[in-house]
């Protein structure tokens, strides 16, 4: 029996990168998982790779579509609730960098960016809590070591992680009052196709940036997957309100 048998997760974003290790992570310790995409073939991807690991198909739901419409969140909640009956944890993965074609500064790039990183959260949120609230849930925000340092080329993406760190703050003390934990998980440089997806060079990347790292490597998606499920289980039972950075000593770095 693994860790969270029987238990309902919904992980947004699951159809790649560290979204999708988390799924299958979960999906290894029992779960019942929710996952969610915009790319109906990543999504099937992530879908099969569960079931090689082992999962059921009567363990799996999924709902595709683009996370900042409301319809959208309301499905992956209705559609968690109708097969699984409940909702243990809430893993808000998705997030996005930036518009592509769109200027930096325009209203159209902040508007996007802010939707998906900040708003969705906050209306998944309310509408899960509820049923978390029967179980004495928790949800894990994924933010970026962004949210704590300046990136001008970054401007939306970096102010709505610092949003969501924020808002992951204050809602811990609301929502603990109904026993549910709040938390935020900030990686750090992942290997993943994150940056790839805006055209961004991977290899330039982390030669600019490799040498700040105290460990000296950009993280895998399953390491910062080890530690979303830690958090999300039992055995941190006394966290919340907390921000956990995963970055390979980036920060630390002098």
């Amino acid at each position: 029996m693994g860790e969270f048998s029987g238990k309902a997760v919904i992980v947004t974003g699951s159809s790649r990168g560290i979204g999708r290790e988390v799924a299958l992570a979960l999906g290894r310790e029992g779960a019942l998982v929710t996952v969610h995409g915009q790319s109906k073939d990543k999504l099937d991807e992530t879908v099969e790779l569960l079931k090689k690991s082992g999962v059921e198909e009567k363990r799996i739901v999924t709902v595709l579509g683009p996370i900042q419409d409301e319809t959208t969140t309301k499905a992956i909640v209705d559609e968690t609730v109708k097969k699984f009956g409940r909702i243990d944890v809430l893993v808000n993965n998705a997030g996005v960098g930036m518009l592509e074609g769109e200027a930096l500064d325009s209203l159209k790039n902040y508007d996007y960016v802010f939707g998906v990183n900040v708003r969705s959260v906050l209306h998944l949120t309310s509408l899960a809590a509820p049923h978390l609230a029967k179980t004495k849930g928790n949800v894990v925000n994924i933010s970026s070591i962004g949210s704590m340092s300046t990136a001008p080329a970054w401007v939306h993406y970096v102010m709505s992680k610092a949003a969501l760190d924020h808002y992951s703050r204050n809602v811990a003390n609301t929502l603990g009052e109904q026993g549910i934990r709040v938390n935020v998980i900030n990686p750090g440089y992942t290997k993943s196709e994150f940056r790839s997806r805006l055209g961004l060079e991977e290899d330039k990347i982390q030669d600019a940036v490799i040498e700040k790292i105290i460990l000296g490597r950009f993280g895998e998606a399953s390491e910062i997957a080890n530690v979303i499920l830690f958090v999300a289980s039992s055995k941190a039972s006394y966290i919340t309100g907390t921000t956990i950075v995963v970055d390979g000593g980036l920060l630390a770095h002098p």
